[in-house]
């Protein structure tokens, strides 16, 4: 069979950092993503708060809320669903890809190593990059606001336990009904031990939009 297209190509995005103090002595630092067509694609900024934790105001780069835990798999090769379970897999995403504000507890807070992380977007649409004190664009219009909550511990060494949950306004669009609020969660552990790590992960995606209800179970 022919090939269609040359597989040989270069990615040359751009990337701006900084950072500095707040007169209080928060921190910051801020990031900002270009693509190959030097368009933005994406933008952060996290402020180190001490013993108060840390903020990030995420504008669509991911990694926010349920996102971090879609596949904490240990693997030697691709992700676990890669090749298991094959095409039409669903990660968990929760507020993924829109903005969003995520407060992540302060290390050392509390015990066994627990770190919990809360997310929360204000228009749950999954992209559409706002400008300063502007709005994002129509994409989405069937869902409302959206809230990540995740906690991760270390109780052992080598041991690591999760579990996540994220829950998104489903409005009514005249289209598809009034739906009920899109829901997805995961909990699971690995374990490391020397050149060997094992792991287990269920995750939950509630796939109701008011015209079809499926619910889809990953382990």
């Amino acid at each position: 069979s022919s090939i269609t297209g040359n597989p040989i190509g270069w990615q040359n995005g751009l990337t701006f950092g900084a950072s500095g103090e707040l007169d209080n002595g928060w921190t910051w630092s801020a990031n900002a993503y270009n693509s190959d067509a030097q368009a933005l694609t994406s933008s952060n900024i996290t402020f180190d708060m001490g013993g108060a934790g840390s903020l990030l105001v995420d504008n669509g780069a991911g990694g926010a809320g349920l996102d971090a835990m879609d596949d904490k798999m240990p693997t030697a090769y691709e992700e676990a669903w890669d090749t298991s379970i094959g095409s039409g897999a669903r990660t968990v995403t929760g507020i993924h890809g829109s903005a969003s504000l995520t407060w992540t507890s302060p290390a050392d807070m509390l015990p066994m190593g627990t770190t919990i992380r809360l997310a929360w977007t204000p228009k749950a649409d999954g992209g559409g990059l706002q400008a300063d004190k502007g709005n994002s664009g129509a994409a989405g219009s069937g869902v409302g606001s959206g809230r990540d909550i995740t906690i991760a511990l270390a109780p052992a060494d080598g041991l690591s336990v999760f579990a996540g949950y994220s829950e998104r306004e489903s409005h009514d669009t005249g289209a598809t009904g009034s739906g009920s609020d899109l829901l997805q969660g995961t909990y699971g552990a690995t374990l490391a031990m020397g050149p060997v790590s094992f792991g287990y992960q269920k995750a939950y995606i509630n796939n109701d939009n008011g015209a079809t209800t499926t619910v889809n179970y990953y382990d």
